[in-house]
């Protein structure tokens, strides 16, 4: 009897999985349309821009280079916790946190005290009288400049038409929407790993039921 209903309830356990699988399957289908349509009108509100500026004003030479000192304004951060429940989120940072966190760093208050006017004679001599080697070892040595977090509008000018800014909108909703989607894919791996193991287990009860009902 017990066999029984643990396999009613791998049985009952395996229906809600297909359930929740086939409104995943919704979800992704759904999902998927949706980002088609923020990427194409993203893309037609860009090419009307370059339209109006000039398909030199937009173009691949404004985006930055590999040298470029730039940091991203997006991360993608995984939750913590078994990898069976993994789940993806964005992690945004504003422009104006950044931009006062960097004045905060370049506080001459906060870094301590700088060059001052009318320095003394005796360490004029003794920069002076300092190795090549000497002083280019505390160049090498300087920090270096920090990563800048800037609004990718600005790489195409200071006045952009309206139709570049819906332009970001719609790419920066299209982010959005492609972690629901991953979110979505891990989540029917998650139950495609549960219903294998589940068959599995179910074939098992199956077997033992017909051995301890034989004669």
């Amino acid at each position: 009897m017990a066999k029984d209903n643990s396999l009613d309830e791998v049985c009952k356990e395996l229906d809600e999985l297909s359930m929740r699988m086939l409104d995943l399957m919704k979800q992704y289908i759904d999902l998927k349309m949706t980002m088609e349509d923020l990427v194409k009108t993203g893309s037609l509100h860009l090419a009307k821009s370059r339209y109006i500026m000039g398909n030199k004003s937009v173009s691949v030479l404004q985006l930055p280079t590999e040298e470029s000192e730039l940091s991203a304004q997006t991360k993608v951060v995984g939750s913590d916790g078994d990898v069976s429940d993994l789940k993806l989120e964005l992690s945004k940072m504003s422009l104006t946190e950044e931009s006062s966190r960097n004045a905060r760093d370049d506080d001459p208050q906060e870094d301590g005290l700088k060059r001052r006017k009318g320095k003394k004679k005796d360490d004029l001599d003794e920069k002076d009288n300092k190795p090549t080697s000497d002083m280019n070892d505390e160049q090498n040595k300087s920090p270096k400049k920090k990563d800048v977090m800037q609004d990718p509008l600005k790489w195409f000018g200071v006045l952009v038409p309206q139709n570049m800014r819906l332009a970001q909108t719609s790419f920066n909703k299209a982010i959005e929407t492609s972690i629901d989607l991953a979110n979505v894919q891990l989540e029917m791996n998650s139950i495609r790993q549960k219903f294998t193991s589940l068959l599995v287990k179910k074939k098992e009860l199956k077997a033992e039921s017909i051995v301890d009902n034989d004669p």
